[in-house]
């Protein structure tokens, strides 16, 4: 569809391509969005603007401040200077807006600037989209992560050599599980092998590595030390998916669970009932401990013999 010198020349050409132009901005959900100062009327936006912003497009066409005015107060510090400071670079942020009405909405914009041959931005275009609920679903999502102390991880690499030194994602609970602010270090299997505790290191490596060798499950217990010093029992989970063969490429996703409260209770459980198993082996006093239905013999301690 390139613009050939005959279809410069008929306007019926142009007019054809003007309607399919159209006719594909009003079919998209996002709105796509243009700024050429070489037009008349040097923005645009698609029909999708005003379902997404709740403004009246030819408001927004007519007082492009009207779009970033809609931006959230809190958000604005972050968004305002990488949209008005960097024309030249494209950018993909996502923040929230404000409705005429009120509601609050999360949206995501990309821009995709054209330069000239000297360097000077020509145009701008991109999209936004309505991203509410996915944004919702993360947010429920990392709320019911917190709640367990459950933290998710996962990452992709071509070579099982190249699983501990090969960026991927930790969730936002991964790192506090871990005693990090989120996006503190690089999320790396060697970064997390350094903060395992170094009596279990060894067997935290050997468990991840077989599975990559093995192509199994990894289910292994062990201990976390922070950085400032405190000690967390973790129980950590990984698999294995062979995305391509032919280039290899995989892909580990995983879980990490604090289960410090876990093992704190277990063991004061175990305590308690070693005690009482003192107490009840060495009492001088017969003593005899029987089922509550049938009055069946469970237990007696020695003195009771």
């Amino acid at each position: 569809m390139g613009d050939t010198p005959e279809r410069k020349r008929d306007p019926e050409a142009l007019q054809r391509l003007a309607n399919r132009f159209h006719k594909l901005a009003a079919s998209i959900p996002e709105n796509f969005w243009m700024w050429d100062p070489a037009e008349p009327e040097p923005w645009y936006s698609s029909p999708a603007a005003e379902r997404i912003f709740g403004r009246s497009r030819k408001d927004s066409q007519r007082n492009p401040q009207l779009m970033l005015e809609c931006i959230h107060p809190e958000d604005q510090p972050r968004v305002l200077p990488v949209m008005l400071g960097r024309f030249r670079e494209p950018y993909d942020l996502e923040y929230r807006i404000v409705r005429p009405s009120g509601e609050v909405r999360w949206v995501r914009s990309r821009s995709f600037p054209t330069l000239g041959d000297d360097g000077e931005l020509v145009n701008l275009a991109g999209i936004t989209e309505d991203v509410t609920e996915r944004k919702e679903a993360e947010e429920a999502l990392a709320e019911a992560e917190r709640l367990v102390s459950l933290g998710r991880w996962d990452v992709h690499f071509r070579e099982p050599r190249e699983f501990q030194d090969t960026p991927g994602r930790w969730s936002d609970e991964m790192y506090r599980i871990c005693g990090l602010a989120p996006g503190e270090i690089e999320p790396t299997g060697r970064r997390f092998l350094e903060l395992v505790h170094p009596d279990d290191r060894s067997r935290a490596r050997e468990a991840m590595t077989a599975a990559i060798r093995e192509g199994r499950i990894c289910d292994v217990k062990h201990r976390i030390v922070r950085r400032d010093g405190e000690v967390r029992h973790v129980h950590g989970r990984g698999r294995l998916d062979r995305l391509s063969a032919s280039p290899p490429l995989f892909r580990m996703v995983g879980t990490l669970q604090d289960v410090t409260e876990n093992e704190r209770a277990q063991r004061a459980i175990e305590a308690s009932e070693r005690k009482f198993r003192e107490v009840f082996e060495s009492s001088l006093d017969a003593i005899a401990i029987h089922s509550a239905q049938g009055g069946r013999y469970l237990s007696v301690n020695p003195q009771y013999e």
